[in-house]
């Protein structure tokens, strides 16, 4: 995990970019096509099984080849990014993946250069952090990478893809949940689908389950008698379930654990004679938010450790914050954060990656993003800290207040 900056450093071929005025020196980094290139071997137990190619984070204008064949392109940081390589790979030695990055300035310049309409802050015409552009509090490193996990899924017959825990209803006495099980598989199965606490908290539920061939999601519900509930810092526990889902056939059986906490949280905003109000409601109670604004706590995506976050997260927990507000300039924060969130009870608004710029929606950018958004809520979903959802970073304020509209 990292980028072209930060490998560039631990290699000795550069400065470092935060002293003194290094970032402008290096700023040639952000012009140049740079590749990395990685061999490896699989195993003969994977030769017969589905194999994927994963990216969980790429920054972001990258060409992926393997064994010199093209699998595809990215050109958004935000979403996680598969190939299929069954048929690709050499199900044995010296298998060569090669990632060509490209400088997303020159593909800006050019967006700009061929649109029918200029936009202000360019970077509005790719998927990617805007504060690496530059920005009150972080200087211009645009940079480019592998920052997070990159690897190969291997499965045969059937897999579970994920679980969402959607609440049907909450009481003091009972919470109904439905377990939305999606499955990808090989071929029609029988099956059955055992859903249980590791620790006794619920009775475990069993039941049969046709299995169609391709992806299909299934819904499960299931009960949890006088439910805990999830409560912000200040109000009570945080509450969390293990919930672990097994789904299983004669030929295979495979689970997947997973965390939720249950919570009823309401934004209000009802209109008075002195305006709109804006708070939450959390299990019936109103909430002061006390909190802040989340940028990342690194320039470069990838470079947080896990130590820092929990640092962070326990001073702002101490701090008495029971909200944090990730910004729309930076990233979706890794699954670190959020965990932390759930368990110190700090609700978390959460921003789309949007800010101080316009997008033009052409088919390709609206395809983009719709691939982004739905991504990120489906990996995010079980978290109970994740109250709110926002859709931008002060671009209203520039298009009434910054004199986009006669500038541009």
């Amino acid at each position: 995990q990292g980028n072209i900056h930060t490998d560039l450093f631990a290699n000795d071929l550069i400065e470092d970019p935060f002293y003194g005025t290094n970032a402008d020196s290096l700023a040639w980094i952000s012009d140049r096509d740079w590749k990395y290139r990685k061999e490896f071997d699989i195993s003969p137990e994977f030769i017969n099984r589905n194999l994927e190619l994963v990216f969980d984070g790429i920054d972001t204008y990258a060409e992926v080849f393997l064994n010199g064949e093209k699998l595809g392109e990215t050109q958004n940081m935000f979403r996680q990014w598969v190939f299929v390589i069954s048929d690709s790979v050499r199900k044995k030695t010296d298998n060569l993946l090669e990632v060509t990055f490209h400088p997303s300035s020159k593909f800006n310049a050019q967006k700009q250069s061929e649109g029918a309409y200029a936009i202000p802050d360019n970077h509005g015409n790719t998927r990617k952090s805007p504060f690496q552009y530059g920005w009150d509090w972080a200087p211009k490193l645009e940079t480019c990478g592998i920052y997070k996990d990159v690897y190969i899924n291997s499965w045969e017959k059937l897999r579970i893809k994920s679980v969402k825990i959607e609440q049907k209803l909450l009481t003091d006495t009972a919470a109904i949940l439905i377990a939305h099980i999606e499955l990808e598989s090989e071929n029609f199965y029988n099956g059955n689908v055992v859903i249980y606490s590791p620790h006794h908290k619920f009775d475990t539920l069993a039941t049969k389950l046709d299995i169609y061939e391709g992806c299909q999601t299934y819904q499960v519900e299931f009960k949890i008698k006088n439910p805990e509930l999830w409560w912000c810092n200040g109000l009570g526990n945080p509450t969390m379930y293990d919930i672990n889902v097994q789904v299983s056939t004669k030929f295979r059986m495979e689970e997947q654990k997973l965390k939720t906490g249950l919570q009823k949280i309401e934004l209000i905003t009802d209109t008075d004679e002195h305006g709109q109000s804006f708070y939450f409601i959390l299990n019936g109670i109103p909430v002061f938010a006390r909190g802040a604004n989340w940028v990342p706590a690194e320039c470069f995506s990838g470079s947080n450790s896990e130590a820092n976050y929990k640092d962070l997260h326990e001073l702002a927990k101490d701090a008495n914050f029971n909200m944090l507000r990730v910004w729309g300039g930076g990233i979706y924060e890794n699954d670190e954060f959020y965990n932390l969130c759930d368990s110190l009870g700090i609700m978390v608004w959460q921003d789309f990656m949007f800010a101080c710029a316009m997008y033009p929606l052409d088919d390709n950018m609206r395809n983009n993003i719709s691939e982004e958004v739905k991504y990120q809520v489906k990996r995010l979903y079980n978290h109970p800290s994740v109250v709110m959802y926002c859709g931008n970073n002060e671009i209203s304020n520039g298009w009434f207040d910054w004199g986009w509209q006669k500038q541009f």
